[in-house]
């Protein structure tokens, strides 16, 4: 733990990279295409006369594009200001301990 405190002092960063890969994915991606996949073999096994809207579809692919463009922005937004191990307390460019006051 103090090792992976060591290299990122800004667990924010983390977090942002976390939130804008997982987060949107299991949030917005993931639950409309459970969905229309089970809605689907439901269907198909039960042969009913129960149909799924066509505005209920339009809004899951809706919901799918803005989880998908949100995720890939917000992880671009987080990549862009990546900075880990230029900071870390145990990397020194010249291999020597300078930094330690005496």
């Amino acid at each position: 733990m103090t090792l992976l405190a060591a290299t990122f002092p800004n667990f924010g960063q983390i977090l942002e990279l976390i939130g804008g890969t997982t987060i949107t994915i299991m949030s917005f991606i993931l639950p409309p295409l459970f969905y229309m996949k089970l809605f689907n073999d439901y269907e198909r096994d039960r042969d009913s006369n129960y149909n799924c809207s066509f505005w209920l579809k339009i809004i899951f692919i809706i919901l799918i594009m803005m989880g998908t463009i949100s995720g890939i922005a917000s992880t671009y937004g987080t990549l862009s200001r990546w900075e880990p191990l230029q900071s870390a307390c145990y990397i020194d460019g010249s291999g020597s301990n300078n930094n330690r006051t005496k």
